[in-house]
């Protein structure tokens, strides 16, 4: 499939549509196994977690984070990146790896990693997203969705306890700039 396809574009549109006005839980988190890591949140970490670091941010699939906010309401956040993203690297390196940053995501938000370029297919409020033919890339119709079309790495996407997004936000940031991000967007529940 191209991206420049009519049919493709209109299709993605609407899955940003979707994702900007979701306000219903994911039904797939209702069938998870209670005594799952998704079912009882961030108590039990997933040390399979590709991203996992002993003692750092809690990171969880998009899947687990859905579970998760069943169980416990709270803010999630989504740091949506690519491999090949120089300022991905320095985030992961520099910003996420602050004990402050890391204190304060772990109590307020479920922290969510997602490969714009290499996610496995979601079925997200009844839809289904998956990987597309993006020209160069892949392009995961998620990420298309929740970044509106504008596919800039890294972005972080913000939605409320009840799924619905928040709001945007774009690029490297230091450590204290980024927290203080994550304070406004929990005390507000707005934007930045």
């Amino acid at each position: 499939m191209n991206l420049r396809n009519a049919s493709t574009i209109t299709w993605l549109l609407l899955m940003s549509l979707l994702v900007t006005s979701c306000n219903s839980q994911s039904n797939n988190a209702e069938s998870q196994d209670e005594s799952s890591p998704a079912a009882i949140g961030q108590q039990v970490v997933n040390k399979t977690n590709p991203h996992y670091v002993e003692g750092g941010i809690k990171w969880m699939t998009f899947e687990e984070a859905l579970a998760a906010n069943q169980k416990e309401q709270r803010k999630i956040f989504i740091d949506v990146y690519t491999d090949w993203c120089g300022w991905c690297k320095v985030m992961d390196k520099k910003t996420f790896t602050d004990q402050t940053v890391i204190d304060y995501m772990n109590e307020h938000y479920y922290a969510v990693k997602f490969n714009a370029e290499k996610e496995a297919p979601i079925t997200f409020q009844g839809k289904n997203f998956e990987l597309v033919d993006g020209g160069r890339r892949p392009i995961h119709t998620l990420a298309y969705a929740m970044l509106d079309g504008k596919l800039s790495y890294p972005s972080y996407v913000y939605f409320n306890e009840s799924i619905q997004r928040i709001t945007i936000s774009k690029g490297f940031k230091e450590a204290d700039r980024f927290l203080k991000e994550l304070e406004t967007i929990e005390q507000n529940g707005g934007g930045i």
